[in-house]
């Protein structure tokens, strides 16, 4: 009997195994128009701009029109290669020429948005894709959740259906901040770590200027005026971040709840 379950066991897994290698097989093939379609704007054997794509690559919805949008579009399709891939199969994937050349062209087309202050865009039309293709890489996770963090700090400085930014933030006050955290304090599984909270905050504070930096909103709902002095006050600003940040993690005792605090 236990062989009979070992053996049904085994045909299931062929079973699957073999449905996964269909599923990666009609992906790749999707994949293969992309390639096809880029290959008609190569020049001198490099992808001169994978944004170029032919308009006739129509498959299962990949892509409607050349233009912007298809480099999202093939990395979706790059996405559901990797998905289906086998470990093997998903190195190789990642090693060619095309797949390489068109997530060079996604982090150029991230930075551009974020020039603009579009970190939502840059997120989602890019970095999200990114990490799903390559979710062990530290260097996509990471910069996908500043650039969230940004898109974030851009969404509370707008009014929202419920409430004006003004309304919003007109009665915080401190006592609140230290009741939140007395609660924190008392009522936490383990012992408060204000150490990396301190450390968060910092880098919460880097990525606000930034967002003034980059983006008129926060500019206006702040009163802060975009003049020729702004990069030295940025400067100024993100050096004496830094030495705060410095002070935190040199400190060979932790933080405590009231250095925290102050």
């Amino acid at each position: 009997q236990l062989l009979d379950i070992i053996s049904e066991y085994e045909a299931i897994d062929e079973k699957r195994q073999s449905g996964r290698q269909d599923a990666y097989r009609k992906q790749l093939a999707k994949l293969e128009k992309f390639r096809a379609a880029a290959e008609s704007h190569v020049s001198g054997g490099v992808l001169s701009d994978p944004n170029e794509l032919r308009d006739d690559v129509n498959d299962a919805g990949l892509a409607q029109s050349g233009g912007p949008n298809d480099i999202p579009k093939v990395l979706s399709a790059i996405a559901r290669v990797a998905e289906f891939a086998d470990e093997q199969q998903k190195e190789q994937l990642l090693s060619e020429s095309f797949v390489k050349q068109i997530i060079q062209k996604a982090k150029t087309g991230a930075t551009q948005y974020e020039s603009k202050g579009r970190w939502l865009d840059a997120y989602t039309d890019y970095y999200w894709w990114l990490q799903t293709i390559d979710p062990n890489n530290e260097e996509y996770s990471d910069y996908a959740e500043q650039l969230l963090e940004k898109a974030t700090i851009v969404s509370s400085f707008q009014d929202s259906p419920c409430e004006s930014r003004g309304e919003r933030y007109e009665k915080v006050e401190k006592r609140m901040f230290v009741r939140a955290i007395d609660v924190l304090n008392f009522n936490y599984v383990s012992l408060v770590d204000y150490r990396q909270m301190a450390g968060k905050a910092v880098r919460r504070c880097e990525l606000l200027a930034e967002a003034i930096n980059s983006s008129r909103i926060v500019r206006d709902a702040l009163g802060v005026e975009f003049d020729g002095q702004y990069g030295k006050k940025l400067s100024a600003w993100s050096a004496a971040l830094a030495g705060t940040l410095d002070e935190v993690n040199q400190s060979p005792t932790g933080i405590s709840k009231d250095k925290f605090i102050d």
